[in-house]
């Protein structure tokens, strides 16, 4: 993962001067790794239980909704809906918009 984030030329949206509920916007929930899920989180923690995965394909985005961001721990979370699923994600797989090297 380390890898693919430092070929990639970083992580998600570092945006991190929010931690209050934001108006609806869409975005883009991308996974540059080798696995093509994407863990939804119950909370926004990375040791909340895991509560839905959204798949993907390597180097590709799916359109989502932002509903909410938050820190927590020293890490940005945002809250997400895609399709029937929704859930907390970390600053790496949100963006706010298609980075360049999304496949799709």
């Amino acid at each position: 993962l380390l890898i693919g984030i430092l070929a990639c030329g970083g992580s998600g949206d570092t945006n991190q001067n929010s931690s209050k509920p934001v108006e609806p916007k869409r975005g883009w929930l991308c996974d540059f790794d080798t696995t093509g899920n994407i863990r939804l989180w119950t909370a926004a923690s990375m040791d909340a239980t895991v509560k839905d995965i959204v798949g993907t394909c390597v180097g590709c985005c799916v359109d989502v909704t932002l509903k909410d961001e938050t820190v927590a721990n020293g890490i940005l979370f945002y809250y997400i809906s895609v399709g029937g699923q929704s859930g907390w994600v970390d600053v790496d797989y949100f963006y706010r918009s298609k980075p360049s090297w999304a496949t799709n």
